[in-house]
């Protein structure tokens, strides 16, 4: 979903140059996708559905987590070495959902066996506003517009209320404050990214959109 932020093409947002991508990014971001395997999900805001959804065990999940939490550890310290860009930036705002687990790593390992059991029901009942989210997205990618990047908040919003609301409804009131506060700061992250793109044609736009108080 990173790299779904990147326009194609736009004729909302004046054409430049591509950015050259510093040589030091590209080692640390390549050595890490290759000790992250297929966890470099294109779920940015919960990236371990996959995982959920993998069989194995919660033992299992808790061991994979703790070592992709170690490679993203190493990503994050390689990228401070590297000097300052916009591209370092958003690399490191591509971290944040990862973080944001490795933080809540222990109380989350209570939850993994209810996540695992209802995982398809949570999924199910959130496709629409997921795959309405996806299909703004790529439609973003290929025509840059104010109207889409508000259209994104909302879908973020939208998507947040149903999955919060579900692991809720699923899992219990533990499980429904870990899975909103990952939202939250996986949806700030994504406004972020977007602010320092185009911050100039689209600044009042980009407002985090907050959860319903019903949800949390």
């Amino acid at each position: 979903m990173i790299l779904a932020l990147a326009p194609k093409n736009s004729s909302h947002v004046p054409k430049s140059p591509l950015p050259i991508v510093p040589l030091c990014l590209l080692k640390c971001k390549d050595n890490h996708m290759l000790q992250m395997e297929n966890e470099w999900s294109s779920d940015f805001v919960f990236p371990l559905n996959d995982l959920l959804r993998s069989g194995a065990s919660s033992e299992q999940m808790s061991e994979r987590v703790d070592e992709l939490c170690r490679h993203n550890s190493k990503l994050a310290k390689c990228l401070q070495e590297c000097p300052p860009s916009v591209e370092n930036e958003i690399l490191q705002l591509g971290l944040r959902p990862w973080q944001n687990i490795c933080e809540k790593m222990r109380d989350m390992q209570t939850q993994f066996g209810c996540w695992k059991t209802n995982i398809d029901a949570i999924l199910l009942e959130c496709s629409f506003e997921s795959q309405k989210l996806r299909y703004d997205i790529e439609s973003f990618t290929r025509n840059v517009s104010v109207q889409l990047v508000e259209t994104i908040c909302i879908d973020l919003a939208h998507l947040s209320d149903c999955t919060v609301g579900q692991y809720g409804k699923h899992c219990g009131h533990i499980s429904k404050m870990l899975i909103g506060t990952l939202f939250t700061n996986s949806r700030d992250a994504i406004v972020k990214m977007l602010r320092m793109k185009w911050e100039d044609e689209v600044p009042s736009k980009m407002a985090p959109l907050q959860l319903h108080h019903s949800i949390l």
